[in-house]
């Protein structure tokens, strides 16, 4: 719990005044929602509701793992140069999961462990990735895990990872850690195979593997076990007959997961969403399983920040449990895997140009990191366009920020936001930053007067520009935000 100097009769007339109680998950409702749904509630807007104007309520929190992840990202040309990726363009994007494989992370030296370790993120091991598993040899079953004569090679290999991993989620208990038996069992074609069999084989392979993991595991219960990690969300196909395999065979699952790379996918993934959770309810091995979107981003969108911003509101609005973004050949021609890959390149899957200069997609997943993992319900009012917002009670900094893109037809955005706290002398910091074509730009670091419990700022957030608007605790003044002393 975190104090300023105050009598504790403010604190006791805030709690009256706010009508507090300890701050939980408000879900969202949001659009091809009915009241019938488990989103639905009394807020009655989503996350990225439509117009150009935003009220944010502070008095209403409720927690949010953050969405801005990675899949591999940094430079592993060389046996240590992972250090090529400097720390202080990585620690300010407070990133919610690193999806990694698990032989790059334990056998590619000390460096990989210490910046993502130190990056305070979840940590997603992908176990395929240590299994040869290219389409040469598995017809004569060379590389074939279901093949009988690697058996004891593949579960061999699987107990040395899964007591890696238990080990070294013991020595970090309070951090989260995501087992991941495979990736993109359902993609095999003449460019990419990452598992080639029957769907029945899949499924075998993925209960051996279960059933070695799951007792060495059980003693680091901030491990999760899950998958499939499909290419696609392919329901009938792949997904469904999953579940059934894993309710059949009684696999408790702490994660369902699948990629989402169709081009503006964003469109499509709460109908993807909505649908696994409705067949989920009610099945004992899944039913209690979060919704991991480990790869996210397509090769076409991988540099629009529309893309990225569109997506981690609806997946927001969904309360989705994590997400990495997907990584792809550098520059325009996305199908040249040949050429330079942001996968290893050093440049955290594209947010940096082969030679480390932010793009816009950095400054807003720096920006989205900032708000840590706690949100606020905001709501919009229904003009041309979108807005979308992402605000929290009490960021990283200690401050009230929301993060608002702009992709209404409009020169800026009121932000409103409610509840803000109690001041001695009605003081607070406002610091504003936007990212668009002219790249980061401060535009406000200055003191501002409070009146009331509500604060309004009409942001000079332009069309496809966002803008993070933070009101921060000014020493001087005694400036509280209102949802410090509920923590």
């Amino acid at each position: 719990m975190r104090f300023y100097s105050v009598l504790s009769s403010t604190v006791a007339t805030l709690f009256l005044l706010l009508g507090c109680s300890k701050p939980g998950k408000v879900p969202l409702n949001g659009k091809n929602l009915n009241s019938s749904s488990k989103e639905a509630t009394d807020a009655e807007f989503k996350l990225g509701n439509s117009g150009s104007s935003v009220e944010i309520e502070l008095a209403q929190p409720f927690s949010q793992a953050p969405l801005n992840g990675f899949l591999y990202g940094l430079d592993l040309a060389g046996p240590n140069s992972e250090a090529k990726t400097p720390d202080h363009l990585i620690h300010p994007l407070k990133p919610g999961l690193w999806r990694y494989g698990a032989n790059w992370f334990f056998h590619r030296g000390a460096e990989v462990q210490q910046k993502i370790l130190a990056s305070n993120t979840r940590v997603m091991f992908l176990l395929s990735d240590a299994w040869p598993h290219g389409a040469g040899g598995w017809e004569s079953g060379g590389t074939a895990p279901y093949h009988p004569a690697r058996a004891t090679e593949y579960s061999n290999m699987v107990t040395d990872y899964a007591n890696r991993i238990r080990d070294l989620a013991l020595s970090h208990p309070s951090k989260t850690f995501f087992f991941d038996i495979w990736n993109e069992p359902d993609l095999c074609d003449a460019n990419v195979c990452f598992f080639k069999g029957s769907q029945a084989q899949f499924f075998s392979v993925f209960k051996t593997t279960y059933n070695i993991v799951k007792p060495i595991l059980n003693a680091a219960p901030n491990v999760k076990i899950g998958g499939p990690s499909n290419s696609k969300f392919n329901f009938e196909g792949h997904l469904r007959p999953f579940i059934d395999f894993v309710q059949a065979n009684a696999l408790t699952l702490d994660f369902l997961s699948w990629h989402e790379l169709e081009p503006s996918a964003w469109n499509s993934v709460r109908q993807h969403v909505t649908t696994t959770r409705s067949y989920i309810a009610g099945k004992s091995a899944v039913q209690a399983a979060s919704i991991q979107i480990n790869e996210i981003i397509g090769p076409g969108d991988q540099y629009d920040m529309l893309n990225h911003v569109a997506m981690f509101s609806e997946l927001e609005s969904l309360g989705v449990d994590g997400a990495a973004k997907a990584c792809w050949p550098e520059g325009a021609n996305v199908n040249n895997w040949g050429g330079s890959s942001n996968c290893f390149n050093g440049t955290l899957d594209g947010l940096l140009t082969p030679n480390l200069t932010p793009r816009n997609i950095w400054h807003f997943y720096r920006m989205y990191g900032q708000l840590g993992n706690t949100r606020a319900v905001s709501r919009s009012n229904a003009t041309t366009g979108s807005v979308y917002t992402f605000s929290s009670p009490r960021n990283v900094d200690g401050c009230v920020q929301t993060v608002t893109a702009n992709w209404a037809q409009s020169s800026s955005v009121n932000v409103t936001f409610k509840s803000v706290g109690v001041t001695l002398n009605g003081k607070a910091q406002l610091k504003v930053e936007k990212v668009g074509d002219a790249g980061s730009v401060s535009v406000e670091d200055k003191e501002v007067q409070i009146d009331g419990s509500s604060f309004s700022y009409n942001a000079p957030c332009g069309h496809k520009e966002v803008c993070s608007i933070s009101l921060c605790p000014n020493s001087a003044a005694g400036f509280i935000p209102a949802m410090h002393i509920l923590f």
